[in-house]
């Protein structure tokens, strides 16, 4: 029989006439004649199961072009080979809905190496050992993502858009402590808790490891959530008593919430040990940064308590903003992107000098911007911030010549399953080129003395904020939520409208920089506005995300035993889950491969009872039986009957029952 293990002589020995496919397919049939067709394949970069097609061998069981899930589904053996390969219960139970040739190339797998694993894998008997239950912990980053929503949608975005119109339309004053406030819960609420969910389920499964220190990471995610509460609290000033101390507690609760995810991912890596990749040192620098952010409002927190006053601590703010915006969220960004972004939309080969040039760019600009916020006040304060500024301009443009989003490409994943993800992805890039545009504009001037407007500055900021990180992050949001939970974005229509509003919104608040170089104080009245169209669109695009993190956790829920019926259509994990004293009965009945429990986490959820009984010949009744005999909730009278033969319709047998065998009713 020719195999994967037959070697080309073999082969050759079989069948002579098969000398013309090899040498078609570039194959050597003379030196090469001790490599098995597996080697030979690989070496050629031929997928293995087109290349034993072609020989006429087996019909392969696995193809790049199948989703993992279906094969998780078809072949549970080859749950063990996604697992070594970083899967880790990516995708909910039943696995990703994504092609494996999207898997390998993400996780950085040889495809033709990983289809040739899977078919073997696929061939092989199950497994037979005795397993005890085992339930998966449940994945961090729901809750995360959730409490980052949150607090945009609280705090946050909202809130900044109700200061905004204030402002705009004199309704009243607005005090400093509210826009503080307002990006304090972005900051650490919108941006880092998606970063911390992000990084902390994505990460690990890129190392090929388990997370290390994850009570680090659960500790990070409440020790962040009430470290929001108590620095808005501190930000009211002297209205209120204890705001300083409040502050100072808050900040160093924010502190140590980075320093634990910050630990957890070393931790991670260390264990991994991977092999260099770039992606590593954006991430690295990028943790760092907040360290360093979380380090600055800590110092601005001490300082206002030892004066008794709160509102000292704003002093810091800029140099906060600068190291949590340029150094911690950009490398992030670009980190997560070089990783994904170009399998997501297939695009050409990343240029290895322009990614270099823009992580060095960028720190050294995230550098310069903090040392010249920390000096405010002395003559070489300005130049720093406007050199940092031009540093962190060249970082943008030099990523985007490096990953080429807007190159035309034949082949793109990003079709098949989210087709805005490209559009919003390609809409973020041109929102850092605006801000690279604006801040360059502003620095110039500020360098040759020119004194531009401070609106320029302002500018600026929001495009990198509602330009480059919003839509950046409510695009991967969309592409990965359904991957990691296993359930398809909900209402993708309100995620798309609602980053086109927040597009819509960031035009609109640059009519502040036309107004400037125009001279025309009206169009400060459209800016104006700008803060409820970003505000809708961001609850617009939360709303859809909020859902999907919905639909995955539903997926996931153990059902109560009473809810949960004995019967031949139940889903086999669903029975096992509300009833765990029917998985050793299954086992010995001859469902052996549900003494793993990885294949309890992916088989077991896409078959029912009578389906697995189908397929492994058993009798459906006297399983059920036992399972109710032995349950608690299960007791009563078991249903019971007999299929004649008269009786075996071709439709009855073509839905796989059989004459004279007893199935449950």
């Amino acid at each position: 029989m020719i195999g994967p293990d037959t070697t080309v002589d073999e082969l050759l020995a079989q069948r002579p006439d098969a000398r013309r496919i090899l040498r078609d397919k570039g194959i050597d049939t003379c030196c090469g004649g001790a490599l098995t067709l597996s080697q030979a394949a690989e070496v050629r970069g031929i997928p293995l199961p087109d290349l034993l097609t072609a020989v006429g061998g087996p019909e392969p069981l696995v193809r790049a072009s199948d989703s993992v899930r279906a094969i998780l589904a078809a072949h549970p053996a080859t749950a063990s080979v996604f697992e070594k390969r970083g899967l880790m219960g990516c995708g909910g139970a039943a696995g990703p809905d994504e092609p494996i040739d999207l898997f390998a190339s993400v996780h950085r797998i040889d495809v033709c190496s990983l289809v040739r694993e899977l078919d073997e894998a696929a061939r092989r008997p199950p497994e037979t050992r005795a397993a005890t239950p085992q339930a998966p912990s449940a994945p961090l980053y729901p809750a995360f993502l959730r409490a980052a929503l949150i607090a945009t949608l609280t705090l946050g975005a909202t809130f900044g858009a109700y200061n905004l119109l204030v402002i705009h339309l004199a309704l009243g004053p607005v005090p400093g402590s509210h826009n503080w406030a307002h990006a304090g819960f972005q900051l650490w609420g919108f941006v880092l808790l998606f970063i911390m969910g992000v990084g902390l389920h994505a990460v690990p499964r890129f190392l090929g490891a388990e997370l290390a220190r994850p009570s680090l990471a659960r500790a990070a995610l409440w020790s962040s959530i009430a470290a929001l509460v108590l620095v808005a609290f501190g930000r009211v000033g002297p209205a209120l008593p204890g705001t300083a101390h409040s502050l100072a507690l808050g900040a160093l609760l924010e502190l140590g919430a980075v320093a634990a995810f910050a630990i957890a991912l070393g931790a991670t890596f260390r264990r991994a040990r991977p092999a260099p990749d770039p992606f590593h040192r954006f991430l690295a620098a990028g943790t760092l940064w907040w360290v360093v952010a979380a380090a600055l409002l800590a110092l601005g927190a001490t300082g206002a308590v030892l004066r008794s006053d709160a509102d000292h601590a704003a002093r810091w703010n800029e140099a906060l903003y600068a190291a949590a915006l340029f150094g911690g969220t950009l490398s992030w960004i670009q980190g997560m992107f070089l990783r994904t972004g170009p399998v997501f939309l297939g695009l050409p080969p990343t240029r290895p000098l322009a990614v270099a040039l823009a992580f060095w760019l960028g720190q050294s600009g995230a550098l310069l911007s903090v040392v010249g916020r920390t000096t405010i006040g002395r003559a070489i304060a300005e130049t720093l911030t406007d050199v940092g500024f031009l540093a962190t301009s060249a970082s943008v443009v030099s990523f985007a010549i490096a990953v080429r989003p807007f190159a035309l490409h034949a082949s793109s994943h990003a079709p098949g399953s989210d087709r805005d993800f490209g559009r919003i992805v390609r809409s973020a890039f041109g929102g850092s080129l605006l801000f690279a545009l604006l801040a360059t504009a502003y620095a110039v001037m500020d360098l040759v003395g020119a004194l531009p407007d401070r609106l320029l500055y302002d500018g600026a900021r929001h495009a990198f904020a509602l330009g480059l990180v919003v839509p950046m992050i409510f695009g991967m949001a969309g592409r990965v939520v359904p991957i990691f939970g296993g359930a398809a974005l909900r209402w993708p229509w309100a995620r798309r409208w609602g980053v086109y509003l927040v597009l819509a919104g960031l035009v609109l608040r640059e009519a502040q920089v036309i107004a400037v170089f125009l001279r025309s104080p009206w169009l400060l009245n459209v800016s104006g506005i700008s803060g409820i169209v970003a505000g809708a669109g961001v609850c617009l695009a939360s709303a859809s995300i909020l859902a999907t993190l919905r639909s995955s956790a539903a997926a996931e829920t153990a059902p109560c035993a009473s809810d949960v019926a004995i019967s031949g259509d139940t889903i086999v994990a669903t029975l096992v889950a509300a009833h765990p004293e029917a998985l050793p009965i299954l086992i010995e009945a001859g469902f052996t491969p549900l003494a793993n429990p990885i294949l309890r986490r992916t088989m077991a959820r896409a078959v029912s009872v009578r389906q697995a009984c189908r397929m492994h010949h058993i009798d459906l009744g006297v399983v059920l039986a036992r399972i109710r005999a032995a349950c608690p909730h299960g007791a009563g009278p078991v249903k019971l009957r007999v299929l004649s033969a008269a009786a075996a319709t071709p439709a009855r047998l073509a839905l796989g029952e059989q004459p004279n065998r007893t199935t449950d009713q």
